[in-house]
């Protein structure tokens, strides 16, 4: 099957508009010492250090860490520098 070359298509407009929200985290909220939790299932999780990868890669002076909390049920990030 040959693919047809098709000549002075238009190009549609884009209909992709992102819509401006609060971020989900508050990593910019945030002062050394504090700390937030979220569920620690897989999906939560996920979203969290994805989420703060990004943030730390644009603001590399801030440093988190994260660890799971078996007696609370949660996985807790605090904000270390």
């Amino acid at each position: 099957m040959a693919i047809e070359i098709e000549k002075y298509v238009p190009i549609p407009e884009k209909k992709f508009f992102r819509k401006a929200s609060e971020p989900k985290y508050p990593f910019a909220e945030m002062e050394v010492g504090d700390s937030f939790s979220v569920a620690s299932d897989k999906k939560s999780i996920s979203n969290l250090v994805g989420a703060r990868g990004k943030f730390m890669k644009s603001n590399p002076s801030i440093k988190f860490t994260s660890r799971t909390c078996s007696e609370e049920g949660v996985y807790r990030t605090w904000r270390t520098e």
